[in-house]
């Protein structure tokens, strides 16, 4: 079914629901991606520290980004609710 098909107070709760869900995906996400790097700092076994790995800084600015877009998802959610609350 189409959003566009939906009345007016199944198509808030949609939209709702959708938000929410693309916050939970975020955490999900960024909660992996921080498991996976303590996994490889725990098991790191290499010469050099794991800080001065070639892929480090890749690492970090991919977290930083998940941040950042997680940290966009919660104030979409919350402009929502806002909006939602005015009507």
């Amino acid at each position: 079914m189409s959003i566009t098909m939906l009345s007016g107070y199944s198509k808030r709760i949609m939209i709702k629901s959708m938000a929410r869900n693309r916050v939970i995906a975020k955490k999900r996400k960024l909660t992996e991606f921080r498991n996976k790097l303590q996994n490889a700092i725990d098991t790191w076994d290499e010469l050099i520290p794991i800080e001065e790995h070639p892929y480090w800084c890749k690492v970090q600015n991919k977290i930083k980004q998940l941040e950042e877009d997680l940290s966009e998802a919660i104030k979409d959610e919350i402009n929502i609710q806002i909006k939602e609350e005015q009507k």
